[in-house]
């Protein structure tokens, strides 16, 4: 494949030989693939049609030193991540804390780092955003710059934005039934401020901008949060939002001629 030149999205540098950037880890590719199938690419869905394909989002973004800054972070996650076969390390560095009632099981972390899944959750935010192979996703410019000066210098975290973290379980021990699901940042009008999610196996990362932050995201935030805590939730938390946001989906391609399955 040819070089291409231009300007690295995330430092400016002009000029600069430009990576073929994945806007999702190239590991949750990887791990989504059924293996065991006669087809084991994932389903894509999009704009109301669902296609197996092999294709990975990707696009000439930045040059290599901030294809190796972001690399960091997205290779942590990689660590905690469910794996292709729903196994996962991710509950060995935290600890369950006591369920009150009916309320959503929460972990607390002892040897996570959430500095580095802040980073990874924002970087793809940021990549779905300047990419132009993600249609009708937007951050909005100015909080795009912001998280662009964030990615740059992880000390200066957004303003009016907070950003949670969730994970996948549907039963204690027992992993997740779409562990290895990954969606593409998607956003939606939530009152006053701009609603953002993002699912990569396991992981589940909310963003809201604008506006006045709802109290829990504030108390839950990432970057400037005072109680650090991770909600867990089960698959069909994932399946629920589905629901509201997927429009209804046509097979197309291979997975038409086979029934959907």
């Amino acid at each position: 494949m040819a070089m291409v030149h231009g300007t690295c999205a995330l430092c400016f540098a002009p000029g600069v030989p430009l990576k073929e950037s994945h806007i999702l880890p190239s590991w949750a590719y990887k791990r989504a693939r059924a293996t065991g199938t006669a087809n084991p690419d994932p389903v894509q869905v999009r704009l109301g049609t669902a296609v197996q394909t092999s294709k990975q989002l990707t696009d000439r973004l930045l040059c290599g030193r901030c294809e190796q800054r972001l690399g960091t972070a997205e290779r942590y996650a990689s660590t905690l991540a469910y794996k292709a076969d729903f196994s996962t390390d991710f509950f060995s560095h935290v600890r369950r804390l006591p369920r009150v009632g009916t309320s959503v099981p929460v972990v607390e972390p002892v040897t996570l780092n959430l500095a580095q899944l802040a980073y990874f959750g924002a970087s793809v935010f940021w990549r779905a955003h300047v990419s132009t192979r993600t249609q009708g996703y937007s951050m909005g410019d100015r909080y795009a710059e912001a998280f662009r000066t964030y990615l740059l210098d992880p000390s200066s975290p957004p303003s009016r934005t907070a950003m949670i973290l969730m994970y996948y379980e549907d039963a204690l021990g027992q992993g997740s039934k779409y562990g290895t699901t990954f969606v593409v940042p998607a956003q939606c009008r939530n009152g006053d401020h701009h609603a953002h999610r993002l699912v990569v196996c396991g992981f589940h990362f909310e963003l809201v901008t604008g506006g006045v932050l709802p109290k829990t995201f504030r108390k839950l935030c990432l970057w400037q949060g005072s109680d650090r805590r991770i909600p867990i939730q089960n698959h069909q938390f994932l399946v629920r939002w589905f629901a509201e946001v997927l429009p209804p989906i046509q097979p197309k391609g291979k997975l038409a001629n086979s029934g959907g399955s």
